[in-house]
């Protein structure tokens, strides 16, 4: 098996093959059925979001968000958020991000992809859906 490797004009060019009314109504569906499988107390089947885990890195706090959604997969995001001591351009680069998608046969890392974008849209998305 190969590792794929998703670059940030790779993942731009996926975006941009949706409106943003499609894209925000994507996360829309996912905020709901994550909120009704935590409702539900779900923890047989569906989704599965176990709480993330922060690790204090120099300049940043390094996020591990794992999760998984049946029967799509399961990934692992890393998001490293600049702490308010961070130098001037460490803030000013935003916040890096990279997912890790796993196999679900084998377990092994499938794709790596750069979520700078995906995260951004996903915040953008949850703020327009909580509106």
């Amino acid at each position: 098996m190969s590792l794929r490797i998703v670059s940030a004009k790779d993942v731009a060019q996926i975006t941009a093959t949706f409106s943003p009314q499609e894209l925000t109504d994507l996360m829309a569906q996912v905020f709901h059925n994550l909120s009704a499988s935590e409702k539900a107390g779900d923890t047989k089947g569906g989704i599965h979001q176990p709480h993330r885990t922060l690790v204090p890195v120099a300049n940043h706090t390094a996020l591990f968000m794992p999760s998984r959604i049946e029967p799509f997969g399961t990934a692992i995001k890393v998001v490293s958020v600049p702490m308010p001591t961070a130098p001037p351009p460490v803030k000013a680069a935003g916040l890096p991000g990279t997912t890790l998608v796993l196999d679900e046969l084998s377990g092994a890392v499938r794709a790596v992809v750069n979520a700078r974008q995906l995260t951004a849209l996903r915040n953008a998305a949850g703020k327009c859906s909580a509106s």
